[in-house]
């Protein structure tokens, strides 16, 4: 796993020309339709196709776990990239209290490999899960290693000493 540093979308706008995959974006969401916050909100500030597809499912819908909506966007009119909610967390709420649901995590991520086996893909991806959601990165980490393992990976942190 690759790990850069900066925002997301920053980084995901930047970087096409230094990566041969096609890009998968992944992040948390909820199941409530709302990108409020962290790397959800920059996500649909700047892409609101991907806040468009979440917005399409169903509002509190305990089904969405696991499972992912999607959007492809357009960067500089040239380089189309994939961006999956993937539908870790029911509800939101203090950051203090945990709402990433580890099981629809490793659920999803076996649907990624699967949809994705054998295709040239990078998945690139915040510390899923590990803000407002209250996940431990170790934990998330592991999952995305075992079950993605034979992709390419890259971890955007905003900084070097977020952890």
């Amino acid at each position: 796993m690759d790990v850069l540093y900066g925002n997301l979308v920053d980084v995901v706008e930047t970087n096409p020309q230094n990566w041969t995959e096609h890009i998968v974006v992944i992040h948390n969401a909820n199941c409530q339709c709302r990108m409020g916050a962290g790397a959800a909100k920059a996500i649909a500030m700047a892409w609101p196709e991907v806040e468009i597809a979440d917005q399409m499912t169903g509002r509190g819908d305990r089904e969405k776990l696991g499972h992912w909506s999607m959007a492809s966007v357009e960067i500089d009119d040239y380089y189309i990239i994939s961006v999956h909610n993937l539908y870790c967390q029911y509800r939101y709420g203090p950051a203090y209290e945990q709402h990433f649901d580890y099981e629809a995590f490793t659920t999803v991520c076996h649907r990624l490999a699967e949809y994705y086996k054998g295709m040239n893909v990078r998945f690139v991806f915040p510390l899923i899960g590990t803000g407002h959601a209250g996940g431990r990165w170790a934990r998330i980490r592991d999952t995305l290693l075992e079950v993605l393992k034979d992709f390419p990976m890259t971890l955007v942190k905003l900084s070097p000493n977020a952890t």
